[in-house]
């Protein structure tokens, strides 16, 4: 009897892990949605700032990895780009910005989420994120700073949560992105500092 529980918890064990391990593997995303960038400037004992709705997409590549049945991690690189129209005039930090153009504020993250697996059904498994990413954002600006065609970049960082669906190789999701750093630029003696705000988007990815 002894001999037959312990294979019995043996067997239980590796259905276990052949669960955990069927939803291992590499995996290609997109993702579409909205965000508020956030640009504060500063120069010469004046300050402003200014908040623009931009609609926003993205991609993303990675491997995920599950320790259990129930909860795992996944590492990736994404992309994003929330590009701004502005077609009005407006003065920060005592400077008047035309807009008559774009700018694209698009941060290249490495990202790490943990992942818990919380429900299943026979199809389908139901599950939630936390997690954070580290890199650079990107600002190609053609009327937002400066109202001349640049391109800068600086250190920048945020962290999100998310739920999601999955069925076969397939997962759908609900992502919230917040920053925890701003990116931070000094042009022509004017200081930006510039961030999401918040991001919200509709994600899917496929694991091969």
């Amino acid at each position: 009897r002894v001999y037959m529980k312990k294979i019995l918890l043996c067997l239980c064990l590796l259905f276990g892990y052949s669960m955990a391990n069927d939803k291992d593997g590499f995996f290609l995303g997109a993702e579409i949605g909205i965000s508020e960038v956030r640009v504060a400037a500063s120069a010469n004992g004046g300050s402003g700032k200014v908040e623009l709705s931009a609609p926003m997409y993205g991609f993303k590549a990675g491997y995920r990895y599950f320790f259990s049945d129930l909860i795992g991690l996944q590492g990736y690189i994404s992309f994003k780009d929330s590009f701004v129209g502005i077609d009005s005039s407006f003065n920060i930090a005592n400077v008047k910005l035309q807009g008559n153009g774009s700018s694209h504020f698009m941060p290249i993250m490495a990202n790490a989420d943990i992942i818990f697996d919380f429900y299943k059904t026979q199809n389908y498994s139901f599950d939630a994120i936390v997690g954070v990413g580290l890199g650079f954002a990107i600002l190609n600006d053609y009327s937002l700073i400066g109202n001349i065609n640049t391109s800068h970049s600086a250190f920048y960082s945020d962290a999100r949560v998310g739920i999601g669906t999955s069925y076969d190789n397939n997962r759908l999701g609900l992502v919230v992105s917040f920053p925890i750093t701003q990116a931070t630029k000094k042009v022509d003696g004017i200081e930006y500092k510039i961030k999401q705000n918040y991001a919200v988007a509709l994600t899917y990815d496929y694991k091969f």
